[in-house]
Order: C-alpha cells, then sequence, then structure tokens
C-alpha cells in the first residue's frame, strides 16, 4: 500500500475545474496504485499494459492524445474519491528536481536571513533598502546587460554580495533531486519530525517533463523546508529538501492543450493558507508573472546541464514565497495539527493535514515494491 487509508478527516475535495485534460493516480486499496483521468468531474482508471504508470502515459508519442481517447473504467466523482481511495501525487518514476531563487524578493529574504540574522526587524530594514536596486539589476542583466556592469552597478549602491552571483548566472540554480516515488499527494498527512522547530511550506507549480524534454503539463507544489530556524548556506537547502515531508505534489496534473497552455502558468497566482483549529493563521496571495526565468527557460536550462533523464522529470518551478516576508502578518511556518492549502483556479486545490512523524508510516513503498505490485496484476 502506497498510501494510508484516508480518514473524514482527510476526504478534502480537490476541487478541479471540470473544464481540462487531466492525469493522475489513487490508491485502489486491495488493488494498487493506479493511473486516472479526470473527464467532466469523473475519474476514470486507464492503468494499462502499454501505460501502467504514469511515466509511461507521459512517453506515448502523443500523450495529450492518449489521454483524451483512452475509454478507461469509471471509478467515481472526483469530489468523493478521498472517501474510499488515497491521492497519490501524479507522478511515479520520474525524477524530482527544483529550481531555486526565480523570484527576487525571495532572494531578497534569503540574503535579509543571511546578512541581517534572524531579527525581523533588521530583515525588513535590510530588504528596504536593497529591494528596489537589487529589482532593478536584475531586470537589466535578463535584458542582457554583462554580468560585470550588473555587478559593478550594484557595488556602487552598496548592493552587492556573494551570493548573488549564484542568481546571475546563465543557469537556474538547481536543488538536488528527491528520491523516486518520495513525494506526498492531495490530502495525505505531512510527517513533522519532533527534531524540527517549524517547518515552511512554499507555494510551487510543478511542471510535468517526458524524457524528450517535452514540458507536457502543469500541477501544484507544496516545497517543505524542514529547518530549525533559517538556512544559513544555500548548501543546507539540499539537506532541508532531502526528506520524505519535502515535497508534495498534486491533485493532478493538467495537461496543455492549446486552451491551458505554458502562458498560463507564466500569468497565474496561487493562494496560500495555513490554519489551525478550522481557522487561518496565515493567507496571502502570489503572483507567478515576476519570475526572473520563464518556465520553459527554466525546464531547458536544466535538461542542458544535466545527462538527460530517461524516465522524465517533476520540475518545482520557484516559491514567490519568503518567509521572512510574513513577519507580522501571520505564521506562515507549520506545525503539527495545521492544514496548509495552495490553490489556483486552474490547477485546483492542494490541502494537506501536518502531523507529527511518529504518527505516520515508514515509507517504505519504493520502486520495487510499485514494481512488483504491476507485475502481479499482469501490467508488466
Amino acid at each position: 500500500m502506497l498510501a494510508p487509508r484516508p480518514s473524514d478527516d482527510h476526504a478534502v475535495d480537490p476541487q478541479l475545474p471540470d473544464e481540462g485534460v487531466w492525469l493522475g493516480r489513487v490508491e485502489r486499496y486491495g488493488i494498487g496504485p493506479s493511473v486516472v483521468v479526470m473527464r467532466d468531474g469523473e475519474v476514470f482508471e486507464i492503468t494499462s499494459r502499454r501505460a501502467p504508470t504514469v511515466r509511461d502515459v507521459l512517453e506515448q508519442p502523443d500523450p495529450l492524445k492518449f489521454v483524451t481517447s483512452v475509454r478507461g473504467v469509471r471509478i467515481g466523482d472526483v469530489g468523493d474519491l478521498g472517501s474510499s481511495l488515497a491521492w497519490l501525487p501524479p507522478c511515479d518514476l520520474q525524477v524530482i528536481k527544483a529550481t531555486f531563487g526565480n523570484f527576487v524578493e525571495v532572494i531578497l529574504g534569503w540574503l535579509a536571513e543571511i546578512r541581517a540574522g534572524s531579527d525581523p526587524c533588521a530583515q525588513r530594514e535590510f530588504m528596504a533598502h536593497r529591494r528596489d536596486p537589487i529589482t532593478r539589476a536584475f531586470a537589466a542583466h535578463r535584458k542582457g546587460q554583462r554580468l560585470e556592469t550588473t555587478v559593478a552597478a550594484l557595488k556602487d549602491q552598496d548592493c552587492w554580495f556573494d551570493e548573488l552571483r549564484e542568481f546571475l548566472g546563465l543557469d537556474a540554480a538547481t536543488l538536488g533531486n528527491r528520491p523516486v516515488l518520495s513525494a506526498i499527494g492531495h490530502a495525505q498527512p505531512v510527517p513533522l519530525s519532533g527534531d524540527w522547530q517549524m517547518a515552511s511550506s512554499q507555494p510551487e507549480i510543478v511542471l510535468a517533463v517526458n524524457s524528450r524534454g517535452d514540458v507536457l503539463g502543469a500541477a501544484l507544489g507544496n516545497d517543505v523546508s524542514t529547518r530549525p530556524q533559517v538556512s544559513d548556506r544555500l548548501a543546507r537547502t539540499y539537506l532541508n529538501k532531502d526528506t520524505l515531508s519535502g515535497c508534495v505534489i498534486g491533485p493532478m496534473i493538467r495537461l496543455f492543450d492549446g486552451v491551458f497552455t505554458l502562458d498560463d502558468v507564466s500569468d497565474m497566482h496561487l493562494d496560500f493558507q495555513v490554519s489551525a483549529g478550522g481557522k487561518p493563521v496565515f493567507q496571502d496571495r502570489y503572483h507567478l508573472r515576476g519570475m526572473l526565468r520563464s518556465p520553459l527557460d527554466q525546464v531547458t536550462q536544466v535538461l542542458s546541464s544535466e545527462r538527460g533523464f530517461p524516465d522524465g522529470m517533476m520540475l518545482f518551478s520557484g516559491t514567490p514565497f519568503a518567509p521572512c516576508m510574513t513577519q507580522g502578518i501571520g505564521r506562515s511556518h507549520h506545525e503539527v495539527g495545521d492544514r496548509v492549502r495552495i490553490s489556483a483556479p486552474m490547477l485546483g486545490a492542494l490541502e494537506n493535514p501536518v502531523v507529527a512523524a511518529h504518527n505516520c508510516a515508514p515509507w517504505r513503498a519504493g520502486i520495487s515494491v510499485l514494481m512488483r505490485n504491476l507485475a502481479a496484476r499482469e501490467l508488466l
């Protein structure tokens, strides 16, 4: 079993819009992980020997045509699935990657944590004095200004920091891989270890890319960062992400079909809410149009710097949210007992409860478990 049986508390409607072409995975208890599509609010299983995994669907010569033409077996209405099945992340054998620092505000927030320490007032002052010069410098650099000129301009305004070089390079700053199948799906509990004082959710768009480099669709993502206080070095961010709780994807992948496109991703907004005891303790809205690198540029840069991904990848495209941006307007980090919700009108709602790690079943369903299950069902 890849996911725990849902309780009433976890039966959360993903609020997927009826329009669109949707691809995902669910756990059918007593059967195993199943590939599904949604059509007009109804969910159909399409698992087959031709395409036993989401990876295989996305590797079809024409994935969009395959998904829209395959018949499938109806298993229920999308809003009711959580009471009888479990949502799995809409990916399986893909590598999970992430880019970092695609928004000036996030870069500023990260710098403020490093340079100004943990004092919120000092962080706000640091950002206030440097926001405009750094924003202008990055904009000029993206338009073709030479790196040396950009660095000189920032130095003249006392706004140059060595850490900025990471984000002024030709390629996107890329974080390491998560283990395959380590992602958590919609409505599934996010484990929080008692060793961490807090964990920050980071709302993002996740791009589905096949082995040919085709960007085929998008889903919502929560790039959970667990840390005792702040990441005082970018290198530490790798440690924060290499955990089972570091990655939530869902509810489903919406495929690009000409109506929904990559341009929509660049122009959408994400609503982010943390609630405790049924009441919001933090909520805000983040627009993605301020991305320093477009989603397609990010994919191209990640693929150009790697040897390739034979099973494709799911790419977290960067968050517009930084914890220090929220000082004084609510508790943006989450704690045991909270619920974290990320939503967008075109992609539905990704909602997860936060639970103590010792109350979660250990992660045991890796690649070998999936392969054995598919083989026993004569799907390989």
